[in-house]
């Protein structure tokens, strides 16, 4: 998945995972910025229902 192979090219300490109606996943890492603080990086990774391995 791509997802994951961005999780180990960049290590991120933090992902935050929102799930649609239709049980579909968007998951968003985050990063720490000198001057926003702890930001979402703009990379958004979708999974969509159903899922597979």
């Amino acid at each position: 998945m791509k997802f994951f192979n961005l999780l180990k090219k960049h290590r991120y300490k933090n992902v935050n995972i929102y799930v649609s109606k239709h049980k579909d996943l968007f998951m968003i890492p985050t990063g720490s910025s000198k001057k926003f603080g702890i930001a979402e990086i703009n990379i958004v990774n979708e999974l969509k229902s159903p899922y597979t391995d």
